[in-house]
């Protein structure tokens, strides 16, 4: 199975953006991949108590069932420290989830191959590296 890394920085002020992400990770889980999703920005708000009672996207679910699947099967929620600290949050946030604050790296610990990547704003794939770019972070010869 694949490595998925899920970056939401889209918060509860545009509902289905915002879910989205969360409902591409469960679903994703569910099939058995690894999911790793990363909170930033407006993002971090989507783990709020009252955020997560009343958010419902236009056809792409409700946040409290995605949240749930996530938990269910797996997932890892990381959130960007700075970002919650900025928006007045603090460890009380991750309360009750299977989540920590984490800086952008935490990616970079999936184990030997990148992880696919998607973005709810624009949604896309991160560029995988070329081998050779790859083999020099490990410290490797590039021919």
């Amino acid at each position: 199975m694949s490595d998925f890394l899920i970056h939401i920085h889209t918060g509860p002020e545009n509902p289905t953006k915002a879910t989205l992400g969360c409902l591409v990770a469960a679903t994703a889980l569910k099939a058995g991949h690894d999911v790793r999703v990363f909170m930033a920005g407006d993002g971090v708000r989507l783990l709020d108590p009252e955020v997560i009672e009343t958010l419902e996207g236009q056809g792409t679910g409700k946040l409290k069932d995605h949240l749930a699947e996530i938990e269910a099967h797996g997932g890892r929620l990381y959130l960007s420290g700075m970002s919650a600290k900025a928006r007045g949050y603090d460890a009380s946030l991750l309360e009750g989830h299977p989540a920590e604050f984490a800086m952008p790296t935490c990616w970079w610990g999936l184990p030997t191959r990148p992880p696919r990547c998607c973005a709810t704003e624009p949604v896309r794939a991160c560029p995988r590296p070329s081998r050779g770019r790859a083999q020099a972070r490990q410290g490797g010869e590039v021919a």
